[in-house]
């Protein structure tokens, strides 16, 4: 509270970057889509932008700022950064720092050709004031409907949405009803604030290795991520599902592989693949688990996402990124 009070107070002490600068965050605690919105806007503004992306990298072992490689671990960077770093390569410019200022200068220092910072799980990260600033919050537990932590799950009080520029709910249902749209659109106008809605898209399931099972029938789904239940909602509509689910952000062990293989073996009799997210993969590899799960039916699932008014939000962005 003091924090948010200071800054509210001396917005001066605050640095803005000398570049377009785009901050993706929320004030719930995790689980509101906040790496797919990162992917999103590094789609869209790598076709005729120089970008980075700047996180802490949550979960890290390692301190400081340190540019991501693809080769990197995700002890070392986070396994978000690094999962961007693997999906665009050298198309973009990845790096982690706690103090995101020296992190922008360090890296806009070593690219001066950077014209654009995206900045992930920036909202509370007030020594930082970003050009523009994206709020998520999910359909099912917006923040309008929470109380700050610990009577809630908000990292502060709802009164901080006026900091952000763009509001979007996220995990939408894939048929939201307009009645549904005018309530959220309703109890959101008072922020005065654009609103756009967003779903997921789940992309095609991708074995893992040279196992491929033709007609899948059965899966043993595996995930260690924040809010793995829309995933699972999703694939109970076409299969039959066993899940075991682990922390947020979970680093996996090879004792953890031969429960799950324990557990695959005695799931079904065929027609069965063990599934895990684009992100759990990363903590996986980087863990040098291959030479015990790559005689095994593993497969990846990675996600997009869909808007009611793309183009209304591309225009947004691309005016605020022009201007700067």
């Amino acid at each position: 509270m003091i924090y948010h009070r200071y800054y509210d107070f001396f917005s001066n002490k605050s640095y803005e970057p000398k570049i377009a600068s785009i901050s993706v965050g929320n004030l719930s605690m995790g689980g509101t889509g906040k790496s797919p919105m990162i992917v999103w806007l590094a789609n869209h503004f790598i076709k005729n932008h120089k970008i980075m992306i700047i996180s802490r990298g949550y979960g890290r072992k390692s301190k400081g700022f340190i540019e991501v490689g693809e080769n990197m671990s995700h002890s070392l960077v986070g396994d978000e950064p690094l999962l961007f770093k693997k999906i665009f390569g050298d198309k973009l410019k990845v790096a982690v720092s706690e103090k995101r200022k020296m992190g922008i200068q360090k890296m806009t220092g070593l690219y001066p050709n950077i014209s654009c910072v995206l900045l992930d799980d920036a909202f509370q990260h007030r020594k930082i004031k970003p050009g523009l600033s994206i709020l998520l919050t999910t359909f099912d537990s917006p923040f309008f409907s929470d109380l700050p932590i610990p009577s809630g799950r908000l990292r502060e009080p709802i009164h901080g949405v006026k900091r952000s520029d763009i509001i979007i709910v996220t995990k939408c249902p894939d048929n939201l009803v307009n009645r549904d749209r005018k309530r959220f659109i309703k109890r959101l106008s008072k922020f005065n604030k654009p609103i756009f809605f967003s779903s997921i898209v789940y992309n095609e399931m991708t074995p893992l290795y040279d196992v491929i099972v033709d007609k899948i029938e059965n899966i043993l789904l595996v995930t260690g991520i924040a809010t793995p239940a829309p995933l699972l909602s999703y694939l109970e509509l076409n299969y039959n599902v066993l899940h075991i689910k682990y922390s947020d952000h979970y680093s996996f062990t090879v004792d953890d592989i031969n429960h799950i293989h324990q557990k695959f073996d005695n799931f079904a009799s065929n027609n069965k693949i063990i599934l895990t997210t684009e992100k759990d993969f990363v903590r996986f590899k980087d863990n040098k688990l291959d030479n015990y799960i790559n005689l095994n039916p593993w497969y990846k699932i990675s996600i997009s996402l869909k808007f009611d008014d793309e183009d209304g939000l591309i225009q947004l962005l691309e005016n605020y990124v022009r201007k700067n």
